[in-house]
């Protein structure tokens, strides 16, 4: 999928409205921390994040929240299609693994349904369930820019 096929699929992204993401916004510390204790207990978070790179994780996880916050308030598709392969590059470049954004994602998913009220979370899931859909092809892009494939 090309870039300009994934803002044509972020487009139809149903509109959450206000009070979801002012739910999130208020909410977005306590998931980020809760994403980070799922991401520390995971067996495997050494090699998908990297060495020495825990402290960087964390904060990971807090500006995905802000950055989240911010993108429902005044949603745009063009920004988080062009942000998250950024984020995959950059973060990539430090050391971390592919399977840890599809690891992220499925447990951003669980503490979202933990977190949020009811009806905040119908309407921000779909767009996490959107990332989780699409992160592969994410990471093939980024697969592309840092391995030429």
């Amino acid at each position: 999928m090309t870039s300009r096929e994934l803002l044509e699929s972020a487009m139809k992204l149903p509109e959450v409205s206000a009070e979801a993401a002012s739910a999130y916004a208020r909410l977005g510390e306590a998931m980020a921390a809760a994403v980070s204790a799922r991401m520390l207990a995971h067996g495997d978070i050494q090699n998908m994040a990297g060495p020495n790179n825990l402290g960087m994780m964390l904060e990971t996880h807090r500006g995905h929240a802000r950055f989240m916050a911010a993108l429902l308030s005044d949603f745009d598709p063009k920004v988080l299609v062009r942000t998250v392969p950024w984020v995959l590059d950059t973060y990539r470049a430090h050391g971390f693994q592919a399977r840890y954004w599809v690891v992220q994602v499925e447990f951003w998913l669980v503490v979202l349904g933990e977190h949020l009220p009811g009806e905040a979370h119908m309407e921000i899931a779909p767009l996490y369930r959107w990332l989780r859909a699409h992160i592969q092809e994410f990471i093939d892009m980024s697969d592309r820019k840092l391995y030429g494939n």
